[in-house]
């Protein structure tokens, strides 16, 4: 069955329309009747099919109809093109870690292909490509459908639903796990699971940055004083010789009397390195001490590890990427599938380190003062770093003028999505805004800076409502729930430290100004949500370009995501989350 019979199926199944699948779909209706023409198709598991699911799904529950969506998001793609098309670093990326995670070897994969297997190796780490990808990617999901069994391991078929976002009740369906497993490698997307994100954002939502410092997190860490008494070459050996130099290269360098850039590269797994809560702390610490003397740290991440890892990673960085002194970067390629390796530069000390992959606890580390070594490794890093690419972009208050020219230049076309954890400050009038501001203690020239950054806002989105669609997701108190979480007006762009709690007339009253403004638009879709996810962040899904994450507590803080793997991947994960389209 095409596309557009599929389509055409749904709609009468659902007795729906068009007009009311575009509302719903966040899909113009030039697009849709393109589909149902079938002079266009979407692109295959690509954020527009979930986004019809999604249509069709809000359809079928307003209207009280069974609707099975993971049949019909199948369905879709099996009338879509074959042709893979997606980023091919991306694709060997995700192709690796399904290996891993199912426990599928290049040996087996060689066999299963007739190829020989240091081609496959090459195909692996990114210097050839297969001949026919549509027929390899089919391979791979045999080979995975096969190899896995439900019953003499459980544990590897949950990790690789759990991968590709698979139903685990449809599991023993015969087929299913490798249509669902060639489904996940057309798409690709960087996978990231609705646990993965819910942890990074409550994180986000619940971290004070002063709360932290003042914690008991690091009692009993001594600051290093006077020199590191250590050789100017020295080896560390497995993985607790490389927490013992991940250490010991930040307190060389934390004694430097010549701060500057810090650079940081390492495609080695992360869970071992982690395990030590200790040695976790430390680090942790130390990266801290460095960034009150003004380091700043270059990160380059490999994006193609296990989601696991890479939350790991994100977790415990959050503390240091809340101080704005650090620049995420990602290389493109596949890194780790024969070696891994570390490379850490500052003025002061270089850390390099080698493993074998699947063998780290045989690792080599070296740490280096010799001047002329950390000029090379130095050069080395600056030469890695010009290969990287943002992974995204921090704005703190050292960054809010920028910040404030980023927002400007966002398209005034196109579709945006807010999910809001309060009320939109471009909607509030100005009596009641001046009357929170002034209950605050602001004083009159801070207050008409204020105004001056509203109306700013305003006049960009009353720019961007005439040509393009804004999706609002905004939470909805009664009295009791807003007197046990109180809202406070969201000054995120604003860049003031402090907090703006409305008191429950005031929130009311801007509430009603929220809908008084929206009446005047048809091109705004504005839903209620009694039980918002997150009560400090905003989150704003620019078009499939950007995802901007927003801070409104110590420290004002906006984590601009622009990879384009992880938008899509963080725009479904808001699509399941949310009656919002983006």
């Amino acid at each position: 069955m095409s596309f557009k019979d599929i389509l055409s199926k749904y709609v009468t199944l659902l007795d729906t329309s068009y007009s009311e699948l575009a509302k719903y779909s966040g899909l113009g209706t030039s697009t849709l009747s393109r589909y149902h023409t079938g002079t266009r198709e979407p692109c295959y598991d690509s954020s527009s099919v979930a986004r019809l699911v999604h249509g069709f799904r809000e359809i079928a529950r307003i209207k009280g109809i069974a609707l099975d969506t993971t049949q019909l998001r199948s369905e879709i793609n099996q009338s879509l093109s074959c042709d893979i098309t997606v980023d091919y670093s991306t694709y060997i990326g995700n192709l690796n870690i399904l290996m891993k995670t199912s426990g599928i070897r290049s040996k087996q994969l060689a066999q299963a292909l007739s190829y020989d297997t240091s081609h496959i190796s090459k195909i692996l780490s990114c210097r050839r490509r297969p001949g026919d990808i549509t027929a390899f990617t089919d391979c791979v999901a045999r080979l995975v459908d096969e190899n896995l069994n439900p019953e003499k391991d459980p544990a590897a078929v949950k990790s690789v639903i759990a991968l590709i976002n698979a139903d685990p009740q449809r599991a023993n369906e015969p087929g299913y796990l490798k249509e669902s497993v060639s489904c996940w490698l057309r798409s690709g997307n960087i996978h990231m699971s609705e646990r993965s994100f819910g942890k990074i954002l409550k994180k986000v939502d619940d971290f004070n940055l002063f709360e932290y410092i003042d914690s008991s997190n690091f009692e009993n860490i001594q600051l290093p004083t006077g020199s590191v008494q250590l050789p100017s070459v020295k080896t560390y050996y497995n993985v607790e010789g490389m927490r013992d130099a991940e250490l010991d290269f930040l307190r060389i360098t934390l004694l430097s009397k010549t701060p500057g850039n810090i650079i940081m590269y390492n495609d080695m797994p992360l869970a071992s390195l982690f395990e030590d809560k200790d040695s976790s702390r430390k680090w942790l610490f130390l990266m801290e001490q460095l960034l009150k003397k003004n380091y700043h740290i270059d990160f380059i991440y490999d994006v193609n590890r296990p989601i696991d890892e890479m939350i790991i990673s994100l977790e415990t960085n959050l503390p240091i990427y809340m101080t704005g002194n650090v620049t995420p970067y990602y290389l493109i390629g596949y890194q780790g599938e024969i070696f891994h390796h570390l490379l850490k530069v500052s003025e002061s000390a270089a850390l390099t380190g080698m493993a074998v992959s699947d063998h780290q606890e045989d690792g080599r580390y070296l740490l280096n003062r010799n001047r002329p070594d950390v000029a090379f490794f130095k050069a080395m890093a600056k030469q890695l770093l010009l290969k990287a690419k943002p992974l995204m972009d921090i704005y703190g208050t050292d960054k809010k003028q920028d910040f404030s020219q980023h927002m400007l230049e966002l398209p005034t076309f196109g579709s945006r999505s807010i999910i809001s954890c309060s009320l939109p400050i471009f909607t509030i009038n100005t009596a009641l805004f001046e009357k929170i501001l002034r209950r605050q203690g602001l004083t009159s020239n801070e207050v008409k800076n204020a105004f001056h950054i509203r109306k700013k806002i305003l006049d960009y989105y009353l720019f961007f409502l005439e040509r393009g669609t804004l999706y609002m997701d905004l939470p909805v108190f009664n009295k009791a729930a807003f007197e046990k979480n109180p809202p406070k007006l969201f000054l995120s762009e604003f860049f003031i430290e402090n907090d703006f709690p409305y008191l429950y007339e005031e929130y009311l009253e801007h509430l009603e100004d929220t809908k008084k403004f929206v009446a005047g638009y048809n091109n705004v879709r504005l839903t209620f949500n009694e039980n918002p996810s997150f009560k400090n962040i905003n989150i704003t899904i620019v078009a499939d370009k950007e995802v901007i994450v927003s801070k409104n507590t110590l420290p004002p803080i906006h984590f601009v995501v622009t990879h384009p793997k992880m938008v899509v991947a963080f725009t479904n994960y808001m699509l399941q989350r949310t009656p919002l389209k983006s």
